[in-house]
């Protein structure tokens, strides 16, 4: 998440290519999020704080960083977690992408669709 978030800031426009099984009303599957391993139990605390369950991967970011698994339930505000979620030091990314993707491209059996955040006139 730290690597991509990186990325998209710096591109002049993100696509992001995902599979039919990706976009979903509301997210309720455990969210990603990668953490400055002397972070650990500090922002593990935080997330219980937010009401979510961390869950450490056992293979670390293309960065070395922790990631951890947090289920919150059905996310209503992804907005609102998000702005949570980055106040929390040493919690390096997450994956709630709420601004940073410009093209959507969704692949299924059928073919693929295409949504675009900003068209150009």
């Amino acid at each position: 998440m730290l690597r991509e978030k990186i990325v998209a800031s710096a591109a002049t426009r993100m696509i992001c290519i995902v599979d039919a099984s990706k976009p979903v009303e509301t997210l309720a599957r455990p969210l990603p999020i990668e953490v400055l391993p002397f972070a650990r139990a500090y922002v593990m605390g935080a997330i219980r704080s937010l009401g979510g369950e961390p869950i450490v991967r056992p293979a670390p970011s293309d960065q070395g960083n922790l990631l951890i698994d947090c289920d919150f339930g059905p996310i209503a505000d992804p907005a609102c977690l998000a702005r949570a979620l980055d106040t929390i030091p040493g919690l390096l990314g997450h994956g709630l992408f709420l601004s940073e993707i410009d093209a959507l491209y969704i692949g299924d059996q059928s073919g693929v669709e295409r949504r675009e955040r900003h068209q150009k006139p």
